[in-house]
């Protein structure tokens, strides 16, 4: 895991966004972890789940105006690069 931070961000963060990219693994997968990620950070902080990111999205200003109207002080984005589904590896 990598954590990226911004110098603005207020410490702690309040209001986290959290987004999961699907890579190689199917979409309810993706969603299966965002949520898993949502209720595991519910407890300690305000979370916002955001959408399963395919890799797609060509304008970002589309995820900037979902951050604004959640009032996000942070984004937490799931990017996987490999692992193990159903006993097949995937890279």
């Amino acid at each position: 895991m990598r954590v990226v931070r911004s110098n603005r961000a207020p410490t702690p963060i309040d209001h986290l966004f959290v987004t999961v990219a699907q890579g190689p693994f199917d979409q309810s997968y993706a969603e299966e972890m965002s949520d898993a990620l949502v209720t595991a950070l519910c407890g300690h902080v305000d979370v916002r789940r955001g959408p399963v990111l395919t890799g797609l999205e060509l304008d970002d200003r589309v995820m900037s105006e979902r951050l604004r109207a959640a009032g996000a002080d942070g984004l937490l984005l799931l990017n996987p690069i490999g692992g193990a589904v159903g006993g097949y590896r995937h890279r």
